[in-house]
């Protein structure tokens, strides 16, 4: 089975793209005919006459655990995200003669903060990402099959800072909330807490929580995989509102974590979906959704 592999050589060509950006590529080398993992493809149908695709390029954003995230020592992606296209690359008739990789950059070239789809998806940089499924995304993009019920989401104090027994104002008032560059930048906690002060967010999870040790944020908003790094440290806390923000109802209500793409990229979204329906109907899927990874709710089960 193949693993991932920094492509060095591949980084003139992504500096040239986004020279303010450092990137970093896994390379996925597709061409697998196929193994017990893929032994129960539920559907072998070819893709529309017409399409012929050769090579997928998936965006990752490097702080988003833990789905996709940076290994510092080896300056390599690591990710559930990244172990799962490592399995629709090496193990699928699907993509067996399709070259798989995944580049770092910002989040901004697949969605912008105005809500609108980033250049990176629109001018096929990227053929897909990683993202939240929720209504304002899908009426200008379109959504693979849904992988994972997404993880919630919490906010975390300083202990040493309020008592547990304090209540979250409704408005935010006298709040300063920091936020994590990119999903972080929910506009659903920006709107619900309209009184509260948004600091400029952190580029990662350790700049983030540095912002509670500084003084930068009062509390910082983190998904379930941070909040669980922390939950039994004494240092921090958890601390109102008690629903989870990402619930909301509206355009922002999200249900679930999908692959995301350019609506005219119809070729390389079929072509994934039939990866995932190998991947979803093997005992590799049912394996990584079960004991390795118990806070997963996996889709196709």
């Amino acid at each position: 089975m193949k693993t991932a592999l920094s492509l060095l050589a591949l980084a003139a060509t992504a500096a040239a793209q986004e020279k303010a950006i450092n990137v970093n590529f896994n390379a996925c080398s597709g061409g697998s005919s196929g193994g017990a993992a893929a032994a129960s493809a539920p559907n072998k149908e070819q893709v529309a006459p017409g399409c012929n695709v050769k090579k997928l390029v998936r965006y990752v954003e490097a702080d988003f655990p833990p789905y996709d995230d940076l290994d510092e020592a080896t300056q390599t992606m690591k990710g559930l995200v990244v172990e799962l296209f490592d399995q629709m690359c090496s193990a699928t008739d699907a993509l067996a003669d399709v070259k798989c990789y995944e580049v770092r950059d910002s989040w901004g070239k697949i969605w912008t903060k105005d809500h609108y789809p980033g250049e990176g998806l629109v001018e096929g940089r990227y053929d897909f990402a990683l993202a939240f499924v929720n209504s304002l995304r899908a009426q200008s993009l379109a959504y693979s099959h849904h992988l994972f019920d997404r993880l919630k989401s919490h906010f975390v104090a300083l202990a040493s800072t309020r008592p547990e027994t304090e209540m979250f104002p409704d408005m935010g008032e006298n709040e300063t909330i920091g936020l994590i560059c990119g999903w972080g930048e929910n506009q659903a906690v920006q709107q619900q807490f309209s009184k509260a002060t948004f600091p400029p967010c952190a580029i990662d999870s350790a700049a983030q929580f540095k912002m509670l040790e500084d003084g930068t944020a009062s509390v910082i908003w983190v998904g379930e995989a941070e909040w669980l790094t922390v939950v039994d440290d004494e240092m921090y806390t958890t601390v109102g509102p008690k629903q989870d923000l990402l619930e909301q109802a509206g355009d922002h209500h999200v249900d679930a974590i999908a692959f995301m793409f350019a609506k005219d990229n119809e070729c390389a979204l079929e072509k994934v979906n039939k990866a995932l329906e190998e991947v979803m109907a093997s005992s590799w899927w049912t394996t990584f959704c079960g004991d390795e990874n118990p806070l997963l709710t996996c889709k196709g089960m």
